[in-house]
């Protein structure tokens, strides 16, 4: 087998993923899309977003939209050490301990990979920085996904549901009906602890959305106004703030249009699944 230079370590390398430039060591870690070296790479995928759509397009002929697929992240994977160092970094012991994570799934969506990609062009066409975050959600897993492990059709499985079709404002509220602070809208947060309190589990299994989020420019808001139904003229996304005088504990981010969240990862933890929303 012939023995090349790996592009990131410089060290001798067999070949691996095709005509990957990356040793094994490295393909895990490298942070970049292999196509274009500026993107963040959409692991464990060598490509970005725009890349991967690109290469659709010259592979086909045109970008097809395959139904999802879940890909369980392997447990000793790099990826997997960040997703579980995501989850935990933004879990706030104040108010519990962290629970393990159990398993976790890439979302590989091509549609709304394609749609994700499309909107944060139209920010950049018009001068505006995509602002991309990754956030939580907390929702309904209504099937046993751990065992089955692939994505059910139940229309009560809202994990499931996002995954394979992506948010629906049409749906807001349906699964966990709750006050919304900042109106109709699509809500996300920095915290997962926070988002802990807006899922409804399997047995002994809770999972939540991590989500790739182009908030654009924020709208900052430290008090309700639960009478929005966008965000004000010239911004994107509202960000609720967590202040002292204000009305937010933790910090929540609200997107008013379901092309600004690309679900990235299912996230399957221990929490004791009670048939209501967490407390």
């Amino acid at each position: 087998m012939a023995t090349e230079i790996c592009y990131h370590c410089n060290k001798g390398k067999n070949d691996f993923y095709g005509n990957s430039v990356l040793c094994i060591d490295c393909y895990e870690i490298y942070p970049l899309c292999l196509e274009c070296g500026v993107n963040e790479r959409n692991k464990p995928h060598p490509w970005c977003d725009d890349c991967y759509g690109q290469h659709l397009s010259r592979q086909n002929g045109k970008v097809h939209d395959a139904p999802a697929v879940l890909e369980r992240v392997e447990e000793h994977s790099y990826t997997f050490g960040e997703v579980v160092k995501l989850f935990t970094d933004r879990w706030d012991r104040r108010k519990s301990q962290c629970p393990p994570i159990t398993a976790a799934y890439h979302i590989n969506n091509r549609k709304l990979q394609n749609r994700y990609s499309d909107y944060k062009r139209k920010l950049q066409a018009i001068g505006t920085d995509p602002n991309e975050w990754m956030h939580f959600h907390g929702t309904v897993l209504g099937c046993d996904l751990l065992s089955n492990g692939v994505k059910c059709d139940d229309t009560r499985c809202s994990i499931c549901g996002i995954a394979q079709q992506g948010f629906n404002e049409s749906r807001i509220g349906c699964n966990i009906p709750r006050f919304q602070r900042f109106g109709k809208g699509i809500y996300l947060a920095p915290n997962s602890s926070k988002c802990h309190d807006y899922t409804q589990g399997w047995y002994n299994l809770r999972a939540m959305l991590a989500c790739k989020v182009a908030l654009g420019k924020s709208y900052i808001l430290t008090q309700n106004q639960a009478n929005l139904t966008a965000a004000p003229a010239g911004y994107d996304s509202v960000y609720g703030k967590n202040s002292l005088q204000g009305a937010l504990n933790y910090d929540e981010v609200v997107m008013y249009c379901s092309e600004a969240i690309l679900p990235t990862y299912v996230i399957l933890y221990e929490r004791d699944g009670v048939g209501k929303i967490a407390k």
